[in-house]
Formats: C-alpha cells, structure tokens, sequence
C-alpha cells in the first residue's frame, strides 16, 4: 500500500533510453538540415541575391553618370540663357558705339564668364585668331574660317548687328 500512496514512480532507465534516442535524433536532423545548402533551389537563392546586389551597384553608377549629365546640361543652357539675353539687351539699344561696354558672354562648358573677353566693342576687332578661337570654343560653336569671320560670329553673340 505504500507503493500506491506514493503514485507512480519514474523508470529512469526509460528516460535515459529515450533522452538518447531524442539526442541522436537531433543529431541526425542537425546533419541533414546543412545538407540543404546542396539543394539547388536554396543555392539559386544565393546567386539570385548576389544578382540584385549587382543590379543595385549598376543603377546606382547610372544615377551618378545621369545627375552629372543633367548638371552638365544645365550649366549650358545657364550660359546659353545668359549669353541670350546679353544679346537681347544689346539688340534693344538704339546706339551702339566702339567704346560700347561688353557684358562678358558665359561659357557653355563651365557656366562662368569667359576668360579674356573683350571688355568693349571696339576690343573684338583686335582679337588674334587664337584668342578668338578661345572666345568661340567657350561658346561651343564652331572656330572655322578666317580671323575676320571668326570676329564677325563673336559680334553676332553679342547681339551686335553688322554695320549696313
């Protein structure tokens, strides 16, 4: 009776038995689980991430080559704006004199005024061919032909009309 008063009472044989049974269960799918490394589908995986790592690398390089060429369009419509409306207020003069001040016209490569340009009207008639090939060049339009037509484009730029 005093078996029974106590309840039942644990068989720590079993429990050994089946604490090992579960230990080298574990084991076995601890094996089996690295194994899927091997599964092609969960291999693909890593590659399908390395893949769009390399998607992300390349648009964000096209970004960067993208927002360069915008600035580089902006600065040239910038000059081009300005060296428009330079062209415009000269055009709207009634007089224009040799001694005529120049606003200095701005380039279309970099946005700021250009080097070396003449100060005044009558200045452009003794530019060299190089230095007006460096006037036209920041202009971005062509250094063809002689001194003289080359001064007759930088005049022009200007809104200065040619002498009837």
């Amino acid at each position: 009776m005093a078996a029974n008063a106590a309840g039942l009472q644990p068989d720590f044989g079993v429990i050994a038995t089946s604490l090992n049974a579960a230990a080298v269960s574990v084991n076995t799918a601890a094996t089996h689980l690295g194994r899927c490394a091997n599964v092609p589908a969960i291999a693909g995986t890593q590659a399908i991430l390395d893949a769009i790592q390399r998607m992300e690398t390349n648009m964000t390089g096209m970004e960067t080559r993208l927002v360069a060429r915008i600035d580089g369009v902006e600065t040239q419509l910038s000059a081009r704006i300005d060296g428009l409306s330079a062209r415009i207020d000269r055009l709207e003069r009634r007089m224009v004199v040799a001694e005529s001040p120049l606003e200095p016209l701005h380039s279309v490569l970099t946005g700021n005024p250009i080097p070396g340009f003449p100060a005044q009207l009558a200045d452009i008639d003794h530019l060299t061919g190089a230095q007006a090939d460096a006037v036209l060049s920041e202009l971005g339009t062509t250094v063809q032909g002689g001194v003289r037509e080359k001064r007759k484009r930088i005049r022009a730029f200007c809104g200065v009309r040619p002498a009837v």
